[in-house]
């Protein structure tokens, strides 16, 4: 079996940021003055400036990305949901491949199918809806009308011997709602990429016919999909404070992956990595090592970097099957140099 392990996101945090003050003293009496000003200034900015992982033979990495997209509700047949959405112009023979995709042709303004983010409201009976409800919900500026932004699907072939039969027509039907459910799932993520999951395609809702006319044509549904990664094996946030890494299988004794990261200071005060926390969480720890650095002495100044490496590995005279799972964490928390020496104390003397 196959031995799996999860990468955690590392994470840069400030635990610990310095305020400025200005203070400033002047004298009381003109004759006799003294002065001077005091000021206290640091830029608290850490970041992930290269991050990387090398494979051994018997490692392999995949990244697991989960989506969502419209699926059939199944209240109606595919036929019903086809029938006001489908081209009127008929293929040749020879451009089947065109089946289910969009025409030129403008869908009427009477189709009357309604894309509902359905954490707005309660879709679970449409028949139930009032007329008040309906209206409010087709008018809701996050509801998508289908017939405003898609076209009409092609369904129809030329009808010769080999294509015109039951059969075909009834394929025709599935690709033309196939392709309902696709557009409509990426016309929604590029409407609402933050919300689109939350999508209920619906038919009618009182748009114009009686209220045995409303259901629902699909829900979304999520998705996992495993993704092997052509180039990069990890992926960096925008603002360069975290880092997530692929998922890593090890399948045969002796395989590692090796972790590579630099951080760089790009603030004016030091930032120091004694709370760094890099741990392997694992029930087979006897299957799974981690190799990690000591940073309980790391400073980064103002202006440089540090690179550091971490490596978790199979132990090559491991027997037996591999089993096992783990969850890599590295978290690095930067504080301020302490200052050993204790401020003394204001007084005065006479004398």
């Amino acid at each position: 079996m196959n031995l799996k392990k999860r990468i955690a996101v590392i994470t840069l945090a400030v635990v610990l940021a310095l305020s400025a003050l200005s203070l400033g003293y002047a004298a009381w009496h003109t004759e006799i003055t003294a002065g001077g000003n005091v000021s206290a200034s640091g830029k608290w900015d850490l970041r992930i400036t290269d991050a990387s992982v090398s494979l051994s033979t018997g490692a392999s990495a995949s990244w697991e990305a989960v989506t969502y997209a419209l699926e059939r509700a199944n209240e109606k047949d595919d036929s019903l949901v086809a029938s006001v959405i489908s081209a009127t112009t008929w293929l040749n023979p020879d451009q089947e491949e065109l089946l289910g995709t969009q025409s030129n042709e403008a869908l009427s303004s009477y189709t009357y199918y309604y894309a509902v983010d359905g954490s707005k409201y309660d879709l679970s009976d449409l028949k139930s809806l009032t007329e008040e409800q309906a209206a409010a919900i087709r008018s809701d500026e996050s509801t998508v009308t289908i017939s405003d932004h898609l076209k009409a699907w092609y369904r129809y072939i030329y009808p010769t011997s080999e294509y015109y039969n039951n059969g075909r027509n009834v394929m025709c039907t599935i690709k033309v709602v196939d392709g309902l459910l696709r557009d409509t799932t990426a016309l929604l993520k590029e409407m609402y990429p933050d919300t689109y999951q939350n999508y209920v395609l619906c038919a009618d809702m009182k748009g114009g016919y009686s209220a045995r006319w409303n259901y629902t044509i699909a829900r979304m549904v999520s998705k996992t999909e495993t993704i092997i990664p052509e180039d990069s094996l990890v992926m960096l946030s925008e603002d360069a404070t975290s880092a997530s890494f692929a998922d890593v299988i090890f399948s045969i004794p002796g395989a590692w992956a090796n972790y590579t990261m630099t951080v760089t200071n790009n603030g004016t005060a030091d930032a120091k990595l004694s709370d760094a926390i890099i741990e392997l969480a694992t029930e087979n720890p006897e299957q799974l090592v981690l190799d990690k650095p000591d940073l309980t002495n790391e400073i980064i100044k103002p202006g440089e970097s540090c690179t550091f490496n971490l490596v978790v590995k199979v132990p090559e005279d491991l027997e037996g099957e591999l089993n096992a799972a783990g969850v890599l964490t590295i978290r690095l928390p930067y504080s301020q140099t302490i200052v050993p020496e204790e401020a003394p104390s204001a007084g005065h003397t006479h004398g």
